[in-house]
């Protein structure tokens, strides 16, 4: 049976000590309580005796060690097989946070703060949260041994959550403080402050380990920032973009800002050449990690792009006297079917087998101006280039992949 099956049966099956338990071969203390007690477990009254919680107690204690020998029995066997590896170590961990879900939702609403406090009375609830203890536990083995095998879009374990929030706490309060200190616009400060606050009041639901990565660059960027001599807006907003700080709210008021000072402008000229101004500024401004903090969401840095173009465009439209200052080349561009990240590592792998030579930098711009993505109509030189240097594993598989249907293809090419 596998180690992990326990957590099966304390979760849907006779292990469950909400259960009206029925004589079984494996000694469950439960069997041996009274029928008025039986009668309050039935009526999901939390009430169990310390032998009943000793061996709940016992019995996930000796479950992690198996479970931390299985894995890494399985681990071995699979040595020399990456993927492999990768498949069995996703699976524990998807496996895990599953469970932790149901324990979270059916068992410990409203415990969200208490989960690793366990009562004197030794309540069913404390049951629950040994489990959801030793899931985490596991969890937390995970990180520990095989990080670069995880889905790191998964949640992180709840252990390494609390960890964070007390390694980062107080240097979220003062970033806080400094920047409400500035002379800045409030919906910006509560705009660039939002992240810092989830970290100060650990409300992080759901983190997972690519926010762990963004947050921990958007807390040190910040905070060389914020302590210099002089800080000014347009410096804010250029960090925010090259940190890919795309939600909706610093769009919007991005947009709603370049737009309100170009409509008090009365030349039309003058209102397009400040829209030029704006978006050599974004495209001058180069993105400096390769996640986001929305990772779901479009580039900041490239919905800019196009909105400021769109908005050329249209005052070009309406004032048809005005001659076309366009920067953009006017040939539709070619689309590709793959990730600006797969197009930078497989530009990569040309240059260091010597298949491509000159400047990387035009070779990009090439790439900027030729071609387009489904998610990105416009790939600028910058993401190209973060991305060279930045090569994440998911990308390395996924080029392996087309390389290897690129060779089957080559093998069933007739001659």
């Amino acid at each position: 049976m596998e180690p992990m099956d326990i957590f099966y049966q304390i979760l849907h099956e006779d292990l469950n000590p909400l259960t009206t338990p029925k004589e079984k071969a494996y000694n469950n203390p439960l069997n041996k309580i009274s029928d008025d007690k039986k009668t309050r477990v039935a009526k999901n009254i939390p009430e169990i005796t310390e032998e009943q919680f000793l061996f709940y107690e016992t019995l996930l204690c000796d479950t992690l060690k198996k479970v931390k020998r299985d894995l890494h029995e399985k681990v071995f066997h699979s040595f020399q097989d990456a993927a492999g590896i990768a498949s069995i170590i996703q699976n524990y961990q998807i496996l895990i946070l599953t469970y932790c879900n149901i324990i979270e939702q059916q068992y410990l609403e409203g415990e969200e703060h208490t989960k690793y406090q366990i009562s004197q009375e030794r309540s069913i609830i404390d049951v629950f949260k040994l489990t959801y203890q030793t899931l985490d536990a596991i969890a937390n083995y995970l990180e520990v041994s095989f990080f670069k095998y995880l889905n790191h879009s998964q949640e992180i374990p709840y252990q390494r959550k609390l960890w964070y929030v007390h390694q980062q706490k107080e240097t979220c309060i003062l970033l806080i403080d400094h920047i409400q200190s500035l002379t800045i616009n409030r919906t910006l400060q509560e705009i660039i402050c939002a992240p810092l606050l989830k970290v100060s009041k650990n409300d992080l639901s759901g983190f997972t380990y690519q926010e762990r990565e963004y947050y921990t660059v958007y807390i040190k960027v910040l905070t060389k920032l914020l302590f210099k001599n002089t800080v000014t807006v347009e410096t804010i907003y250029a960090v925010l973009i090259s940190l890919e700080f795309n939600t909706f709210k610093i769009f919007f008021f991005l947009t709603d800002t370049i737009s309100g000072k170009v409509k008090r402008l009365q030349n039309p000229k003058k209102k397009i050449a400040r829209l030029h101004q704006f978006l050599k500024e974004v495209k001058t401004t180069t993105v400096t990690t390769p996640t986001k903090y929305n990772p779901n969401l479009p580039s900041l840095k490239e919905q800019l792009l196009i909105w400021t173009q769109e908005e050329i465009r249209s005052l070009q439209r309406n004032i048809p006297y005005i001659p076309s200052v366009s920067h953009e080349k006017s040939r539709p561009k070619k689309l590709l079917t793959i990730t600006v990240s797969e197009i930078s590592l497989i530009t990569r792998l040309l240059y260091e087998q010597n298949l491509l030579e000159g400047s990387k930098k035009l070779f990009f711009e090439f790439l900027s101006e030729t071609y387009q993505t489904r998610k990105a109509k416009i790939i600028s030189p910058e993401s190209i280039s973060n991305r060279y240097y930045s090569v994440t594993e998911v990308t390395k598989n996924s080029v392996k992949r087309l390389l290897r249907k690129m060779l089957v293809h080559i093998d069933k090419m007739e001659a």
